[in-house]
């Protein structure tokens, strides 16, 4: 039996699952400050969750934050697929990944697009976008210039993989590398 929701489907996954979410417009984010997202132990048991084939499934939160807000360390070896994350002009970043330790997510042919900040931000180590877009990004009403840059990609931590991307219309720089350091004495 279908689920209602897609956070009744993570609920339900393990290592090696697949959550295919069927054509239409969620109104949901996935966000590791609420709900335990499903893990593997590497890239061949890895949860999927993934447009359903043949079909558009699309993540539209409109005056919220992250569509993907994933900063555990917990969180590895999850693979997003075949999704519309639409940021809908309101949002923050649509995708936000490892603040507190998350690596090891890749998302594949995923088409992210509308947020008001940055598109896909990687804090951590070892994820990976492959195929699919990141367009439309940077809201100036929402995020003044030039004290706020809109980035498609803001890269932080280190072993990250962009490839076979598009990456168009975005107010500031596609990709911006970033790697600040601490000083102490």
């Amino acid at each position: 039996q279908p689920f209602r929701s897609i956070a009744k489907g993570l609920s339900s996954m393990g290592a090696g699952d697949t959550l295919y979410i069927r054509g239409g417009t969620y109104n949901e984010r996935i966000n590791s400050n609420s709900q335990t997202i499903p893990t593997g132990n590497s890239w061949t048991d890895a949860p999927i969750i993934s447009g359903y084939p043949g079909e558009t499934a699309v993540l539209a939160v409109g005056g919220a934050g992250e569509l993907i807000n994933l900063p555990h360390a917990y969180i590895k070896y999850v693979s997003f697929e075949n999704l519309v994350l639409d940021g809908l002009t309101t949002i923050d970043n649509v995708i936000s990944l490892g603040s507190s330790g998350a690596h090891h997510v890749r998302f594949k042919n995923c088409e992210v697009k509308n947020a008001g900040h940055i598109g896909v931000f990687f804090h951590g180590s070892f994820n990976i976008f492959t195929g699919g877009q990141v367009h439309h990004i940077g809201n100036v009403s929402l995020y003044p210039r030039p004290s706020n840059r809109h980035y498609g990609f803001y890269v932080g931590g280190s072993d990250n993989l962009i490839e076979n991307a598009r990456i168009h219309h975005t107010n500031d720089y596609g990709i911006h590398n970033y790697h600040g350091i601490t000083l102490s004495s």
